[in-house]
């Protein structure tokens, strides 16, 4: 408004100069009358009315021109348009009106005075085509002294310091900046509830300023704040952004000088900022304060000898830095500013624990493989060793954590979190260190000598041998032979021409290329001797194996080393070994062998070393794995790798024949004596029995130990061993009636009745060996149950122990618990004795040692005896809590577990009528009436579902009890759950909901043709949220919400529809067709699946199979849910019952099929 009260003045000056002069005029013609007739009254009056027509419009003019002259004071800058001054937002208007076009031309005038001219179009380039005139200023100067310009562009480091960083591009298909927001310079990105505006903003700013530790900007800061500098990003421009200012500073100097500001401080005051803005600049200010180490302590650190790791002699000493990287690295600075600490000097570097900033650096898939076979290859007797050797090492990835031993810092680097903080990448040459550490320590305890692989056609019987040499992978010991090309030659021996010399070595490379595959196996054989040609004092050449031997030999650099010298058996071995490695033997006609002369039988044979004489040649050659001699298929790698059959294929057979064996009985075949050793798996286990390589072979984790190498030959020697083996017998034993079985005392009633035992002919009677003793008659959980065949699983076996120690603390002691029984533990140690049925009560289910000595194997029925004899008991009496208003009461604290009453022993002159008596009180049993205990049969008008969300199981798993509630149990009146005869006094309020949502549950609730309604379980997730001893789980991570079902299984008749566990309804014609194992083009359908298309139809997956009864899983996922279904352990459970119905095999099948991927899709990949 100010050009507008300048524009008044200036028309009320021109009257005050014009006014005045008509009374003049008019004393002039009265006392002039000679005057002309021009200076009359009329004619001023005219020129006065023509006057104040050109003041009129020269206000106008004013007007016009002093909306552009006053932004131009005001603002620091114009537009200046066709020389017409215009101003911003009009401009704006005719440009977005087409009155202006980008190929017109603007100047645009500075507060210095500069002005620029730019063409429009240049203007659309650089800001976009939505603001192209509101040009940000250059402000690369400023006016401290202190701050110098921007420093170098420090390289990228992935989310640095945590950082979260707002991207806002600005036209991003014409734009050529990409714009950074920063917590304090972007008001709309605020987070946190606690939110602080006006005075409180200055105050936090005041605050700010006082902790900001740069008093003088040096390159060090710039290190740190390199996030804050402009840097490239592609073809564009990463640059920080004040969207309160429209300020853009290009360095960290000019950033932290715009933040400070007092007009930018006072833009903040206005709005509502939150506190978490002000705490991230805090965090980074002192951790930047840490780094403030002055450069002259720094430069007269002394350097301090360091002793060199015994374990690492030949580590490579790190690269001296300079000050600046020393700076920055240090992470921990004391309070008090003379103790600075000072880097070590000198310090022998690790592999894989120290970082290496120029190096060749391996892939992730290399990175992963290296170590797996770094941590499989350390043997018990190794890590024995690795644990005595003390050291003083750091690892600088984690965050300098200190490691005292070898082996803790082995266990270290094999960690998933130390291979996450090496972002899965290492230098390439880092892992040879540990391959050759895991060799030197598994060869330190390693008894002698070192057996040779041999692969004899047949398994042959030899004499018993009265101790096995112990296996062991050799190293070259200091007075070692001469490894052939890598030594030099003897000074006895001629050398060969030069033209001889590469003639057999480029013979040896092109056989290697020609035959890749087959010299590939040479990797097995590891080699631990360096190759003293090319070797010197600082740098070792060591090849790893043999393969790498041979590369290395073949090398024109190793050629010129040698001189071209060297003699023919060393080259001959080279060529011999290149072409009879892993070579298929050539058939040799052999005369048809004379019948040997009789020899005595041998009951036992064994499998032992070879006992080959080794020729002068032999010992040249390198060191291989050990092995059983004559080898033993699966139990050993084959040697010719050429014949290896595909991964898919080895897995078929094997779980084809594993499942076998778990039906099949032993025989005479399997009964055979060997001796023989595993070499792969953890410690060197022996086996005394063919059954018993069997069970090793066939265990699920021998596969993997061997990596997945057999020939079909190996599978084809199984398979003829199982057709011999027996079925197991699952029909129940002929009953026959059982003869007395009179006591010692009294004739008492017997606990159990004895098994007879049936009698069979010596040809039919299978010479099975007994592992362990037994009771006659067998005692229930005390034995191990004969038939193999009907064993729980673990989880259930835990499951109902558990439940009968809670029944035992709540039960009276009773006359059925007081009889004599005469009967030996033979699984725990010391054969215990027990004579009654209290003891062996007390025995079984007294602690876990028992369990873990039988191995969990129990049948079904053995925990039903348990079960109905406990029932017979009184329940303890006890106060019944009173009622109140609410449906569940609430929690109280667990009272001292009550141990099991004391039997009291019955006289001798008891007879067995007296035991029971008959006015014995029965005790009536009430079952839990919560939600998903009770048995409802009508339908309710609520929704009925086929079991809970996975939500809702989501849920469940991640609720926990607080640290001061781990003793609080829940006690209602009735907690007996009716559906799965459990007693469930004493569990805790967690255990209860878990039994309620757990699969057996919820599965024998539908066999008993109960309804599932959807409130139930509402009514457990939202009494769970009500509890203030737990801790309710974040609900922002929960999966898409689906209901779980396809609990159901049916069996009709003689013939099983279930199979997969979903609902199902067959024809009345439909035929049962058994599932063995997908063909190739089922399991190119499951490898092919779209994980995308599973994810959208979870929905309908997880209603058909969102739970497993047969496994008791639940699936949060579609694709959690395709792989359960489709895996081997998930048939073989279902096996364990019934056969596999392939009808819902090949509903799910079919449902796969129309969830393939694109095959665009797959051929861009």
């Amino acid at each position: 408004m100010n050009h507008y009260v300048a524009a008044c003045l200036l028309i009320l000056i021109s009257l005050g100069s014009i006014l005045p002069g008509f009374p003049i005029l008019m004393i002039l013609q009265n006392y002039f009358p000679e005057l002309p007739v021009f200076y009359t009254i009329d004619s001023l009056v005219m020129y006065f009315v023509q006057a104040s027509i050109i003041m009129f419009l020269g206000f106008l003019s004013m007007c016009l021109y002093s909306d552009i002259a006053c932004p131009l004071a005001i603002k620091g800058y114009v537009f200046i348009f066709s020389r017409i001054y215009i101003l911003l937002e009009d401009l704006e208007s005719w440009f977005s009106n087409g009155f202006v076009t980008p190929e017109d031309s603007i100047r645009i005038f500075e507060k210095s005075g500069v002005s620029v001219n730019y063409t429009i179009s240049s203007l659309i380039k650089l800001y976009g085509s939505r603001h192209p005139f509101r040009r940000i200023p250059d402000l690369t100067s400023s006016d401290s002294e202190d701050v110098p310009g921007p420093s170098e562009k420090s390289g990228k480091m992935d989310g640095a310091f945590g950082l979260k960083k707002f991207e806002s591009k600005v036209e991003e298909d014409k734009s050529q900046f990409v714009y950074l927001d920063f917590p304090l310079f972007n008001v709309d990105n605020e987070k946190g509830d606690e939110r602080i505006t006006g005075k409180a903003v200055i105050d936090e700013m005041e605050k700010l300023k006082k902790l900001f530790p740069i008093k003088r900007w040096t390159q060090q800061y710039s290190q740190y704040f390199f996030f804050l500098d402009r840097r490239k990003h592609g073809d564009k421009e990463k640059l920080t952004i004040c969207r309160l200012c429209n300020y853009t500073p290009f360095s960290a100097p000019l950033f932290f000088l715009h933040f400070f500001n007092d007009s930018h401080i006072k833009q903040l005051s206005e709005h509502q900022l939150s506190r978490e803005s002000f705490d991230f600049w805090i965090r980074h200010f002192e951790e930047c304060g840490k780094c403030e180490i002055q450069k002259s302590d720094v430069l007269s650190v002394p350097t301090a000898t360091v002793s060199p790791i015994t374990a690492a002699p030949s580590l490579p000493r790190k690269e001296e830095k300079p000050v600046v990287q020393k700076i920055s690295e240090v992470k921990k600075v004391p309070e008090t500013p003379k103790a600075v600490v000072k880097p070590e000097t000198n310090n022998p570097r690790v592999p894989l624990l120290d970082r290496l900033a120029t190096a060749v650096r391996c892939d992730q898939k290399v990175f992963v493989k290296s170590f797996r076979q770094i941590a499989e290859s350390l043997t018990h007797s190794g890590r024995e060793a690795a644990k005595n050797k003390s050291v003083d090492w750091k690892c600088e990835y984690c965050g300098l954590i200190k490691l005292t031993t070898e082996l803790e810092a082995f266990n270290h680097i094999i960690s998933q979190k130390h291979k996450e903080k090496m972002k899965f990448t290492a230098p390439a040459n880092d892992f040879k260190f540990w391959f050759d550490w895991v060799g030197k320590m598994n060869a330190e305890n390693a008894p002698q000598p070192t057996p040779v692989v041999q692969q004899p056609p047949e398994v042959k019987k030899v004499p018993e041998i009265s101790k096995p040499p112990a296996p062991t992978i050799s190293e070259v010991p200091a007075n070692s032979p001469r490894v052939p090309m890598l030594d030099w030659m003897p000074a006895n021996e001629t050398s060969v021409s030069k033209d001889q010399f590469n003639k057999i070595l480029d013979h040896c490379a092109e056989v290697f290329r020609k035959d890749r595959k087959r010299i590939e196996a040479g990797k097995m054989l590891v080699l631990y001797s360096d190759c003293s040609i090319c070797s010197s004092r600082t740098r070792k050449v060591r090849p790893s194996n043999m393969q790498d031997a041979l590369l290395h030999i073949v090398k024109d650099e190793h050629r010129k080393n040698m001189k071209y010298q060297s003699c023919l058996s060393d080259l001959l071995y080279w060529k011999n070994w290149v072409e009879t490695f892993e070579a298929p033997p050539k058939p040799v006609k052999q005369k048809p062998p004379s019948p040997p002369p009789p020899a005595p039988r041998v009951d036992r044979m064994t499998f032992q070393y070879s006992r080959k004489p080794i020729t002068k040649e032999e010992k040249r050659e390198p060191f291989r794995r050990p092995a059983n001699s004559p080898r033993i298929p699966l139990l050993d790698v084959p040697q010719n790798q050429a014949s290896m059959m595909p991964q898919r294929e080895f897995e078929t057979r094997y779980h084809t024949i594993r499942m076998e064996l778990e039906n099949r009985t032993s025989c005479l075949e399997t009964d055979k004596s060997i001796l023989c050793f595993c070499f792969h798996c953890h410690g060197v286990r022996q086996m005394t029995s063919v059954y018993e390589v069997m069970q090793h072979v066939f265990d699920g984790i021998h596969d993997k130990r061997i990596r997945f190498n057999a020939n079909r030959s190996d599978f084809d020697y199984y398979d003829n061993l199982i057709k011999k083996m027996p079925l197991r017998s699952t029909n129940p034993l002929p009953t026959t009636k059982d003869p007395e079985v009179p006591f010692k005392k009294s004739p008492a009633v017997s606990v159990v009745k004895p098994v007879p035992k049936v009698e069979a002919t010596p040809s039919e009677r299978p010479q099975v060996k007994t592992l362990n003793k037994s009771n006659d008659p067998r005692i229930p959980l005390l034995d191990v149950p004969q038939n193999q065949s009907m064993l729980v699983s673990q989880t259930k076996f835990k499951e109902r122990h558990k439940a009968i120690i809670l029944q035992m603390k709540s039960r009276n002691n009773c006359p059925e618990l007081n009889q004599k029984v005469t009967c030996v533990c033979h699984h725990c140690p010391g054969a215990v004795q027990l004579t009654t049925m209290i003891e062996v009560l007390r025995h079984v289910f007294s602690n876990g040692d028992h369990a873990k000595n039988i191995r969990f194997s129990a049948i079904q029925s053995d925990f039903d005896y348990y079960d109905n004899l406990l029932k017979k008991c009184l329940l303890i009496s006890t106060t019944t809590p009173a009622k109140t208003s609410e449906q569940v009461p609430a929690a109280v604290k667990r009272s001292p577990v009550v141990s099991v009453v004391n039997p009291v022993r019955k006289p001798d002159t008891f007879s067995s009528n007296q035991l029971v008596p008959e006015t014995l009180p029965t005790t009536t049993r009430t079952d839990c009436s919560l939600p998903l205990f009770r048995k409802i049969d009508l339908h309710l008008d609520e929704s009925i579902c086929h079991g809970p969300t996975n939500t809702q199981i989501d849920l469940l798993r991640r609720w926990k009890f607080k640290d001061n509630a781990t003793d609080l149990c829940y006690v209602p009146n009735n907690l007996y759950c009716g559906f799965c005869n459990a007693n469930m006094i004493g569990w805790t309020i967690l255990e209860v909901a878990n039994h309620a949502f757990s699969v057996s549950h919820i599965y024998a609730m539908l066999k008993s043709c109960n309804c599932l309604h959807s409130s139930e379980f509402d009514w457990w997730i939202t009494h769970l949220s009500k509890m203030s001893y737990l801790t309710h789980p974040s609900l922002s991570e929960l999966p898409m919400k689906c209901h779980l079902g396809g609990l159901q299984t049916s069996y009709k008749g003689d013939r099983y529809t279930g199979g997969l566990v979903l609902c199902e309804i067959c024809e009345s014609n439909y035929i049962f067709v058994e599932f063995h194992y997908f063909t190739p083009g089922e399991l190119q359908i499951i490898d092919n699946v779209d994980k995308l298309k599973i994810q959208l139809e979870s929905r309908y997956i997880l209603n058909m199979f969102g739970g497993c009864a047969y496994c008791e899983q639940w699936f949060l996922t579609g694709m959690e849910s395709v792989q359960h279904f489709t895996s081997w352990e998930h048939f073989s459970k279902i096996r364990e019952k019934h056969p596999v119905n392939k009808h819902p095999v090949n509903m799910l099948l079919r449902r796969l099929e129309l969830l393939q991927k694109d095959q665009e899709a797959t051929k861009t990949r």
